[in-house]
């Protein structure tokens, strides 16, 4: 299976940058800050191309290598720290497989609950960038009370202010 990558970038940059990269890679386009910023905390890729000044800090992406680019960055280059970039960050989780817990030892409760905040965590994301950042219609979309949604937000620190989009023009 090709590492999946995200690239952030005004839509100009981003076929370029999918040219180089989708031979090698899965690549996830996102012309959108907004959109782009939810997407790199659910941090469900191995590198993450960002453009430079499109998106100011890209919070914490869980060590996901951040690369980023300028208007005119050669997409072979590009490519070439991504494939670098993912490599260290093996690397280095293998070191800290060796000094730190492995996925075997933990207990299976554990596990599952590690498993279900993260899952819970994309959901959540993914719902609120569906509806908006609107509790209410998110609550109606997942068929659960507005107040439990509330709640598992606040668990899961997310913020459905994030997902809101400015009605200035």
């Amino acid at each position: 299976m090709k590492p999946c990558v995200l690239i952030a970038a005004p839509p100009i940059l981003n076929r370029r940058l999918t040219d180089a990269l989708g031979a090698a890679f899965t690549v996830m386009v996102c012309p959108d800050r907004d959109r782009a910023e939810a997407l790199i905390a659910v941090s469900c890729f191995q590198a993450i191309v960002l453009a430079d000044g499109f998106i100011t800090a890209p919070g914490d992406p869980d060590g996901v290598p951040v690369i980023r680019v300028g208007a005119n960055a050669e997409p072979a280059k590009v490519r070439d720290e991504v494939v670098a970039a993912i490599d260290r960050r093996k690397v280095e989780e293998r070191k800290r497989a060796g000094e730190g817990r492995t996925l075997t030892e933990l207990e299976y409760d554990e596990y599952i609950e590690l498993v279900r905040f993260k899952a819970t965590r994309c959901y959540l994301i993914a719902l609120m960038d569906r509806h908006r950042g609107s509790v209410t219609d998110g609550a109606r979309g997942a068929g659960m009370v507005r107040e439990s949604l509330h709640r598992l937000l606040r668990r899961h620190d997310v913020e459905a202010d994030r997902f809101r989009e400015d009605d200035e023009t």
